[in-house]
C-alpha cells in the first residue's frame, strides 16, 4: 500500500505563516522626518489634555518617521476627533459610547503600528537607544511570563 494524499511542495515553493512575507524595517528610537500637520492654538486648547497627550505620543512614536501625508491626514481628520470623543464620553460617563468608540479607535490605530502585534504584521522592529544588535540579527523579543518550566511547580496531589 502506498503513500496517501499529495506529493510534499518542492522546498523552494514552500512558505510559512511564520517567516515575514516583506522586507522588516529597523525604525530608529525617535521619528526620523516628522511632517505632521499643525493644530491650531484655539483648537488646541479646547481638546480634552488625554487627546493633547495622545497627539504627542503619536509625534514622538517611532513609526512616524514611515508616516506620509496621507497617514498624517487620517490621524488628524478621523482618529483625532475619535479620540477626543472617547475622552469626552469616558468624561461623561457614557460607557457604552465610549465602548464603540475604543473599538472602533483600536481597528484604526492597528494600521498605524500601535501595538507590538501590529508592528511585527507590519514588519516593523523599533531599535532601543544603545542596541547595537545588527538589522538582519534584529528580532522582536518575546516576553516570558515563567523562567522555565511550570510543569516544574506542580505538586502531585494524594
Amino acid at each position: 500500500m502506498g503513500a496517501r494524499g499529495p506529493l510534499p511542495k518542492d522546498d523552494a515553493k514552500r512558505s510559512s505563516s511564520r517567516e515575514p512575507k516583506h522586507e522588516t524595517i529597523v525604525l530608529g528610537s525617535s521619528p526620523a522626518d516628522v511632517d505632521a500637520p499643525k493644530i491650531p492654538r484655539r483648537e488646541w486648547q479646547k481638546l480634552h489634555a488625554q487627546t493633547r497627550a495622545w497627539w504627542n505620543a503619536w509625534l514622538k512614536a517611532e513609526q512616524a518617521s514611515q508616516f506620509v501625508g496621507t497617514d498624517w491626514t487620517r490621524l488628524r481628520g478621523v482618529m483625532l476627533p475619535l479620540v477626543e470623543a472617547f475622552h469626552r464620553a469616558i468624561e461623561a460617563g457614557e460607557v457604552k459610547v465610549a465602548k464603540e468608540l475604543a473599538a472602533e479607535l483600536r481597528m484604526q490605530e492597528q494600521d498605524f503600528g500601535a501595538t507590538p502585534a501590529a508592528r511585527r504584521r507590519a514588519g516593523w522592529i523599533i531599535r532601543k537607544p544603545g542596541d547595537t544588535t545588527p538589522e538582519k540579527d534584529a528580532a522582536p523579543r518575546r516576553p516570558t511570563a515563567v523562567q522555565g518550566d511550570p510543569r516544574r511547580a506542580l505538586k502531585a496531589v494524594k
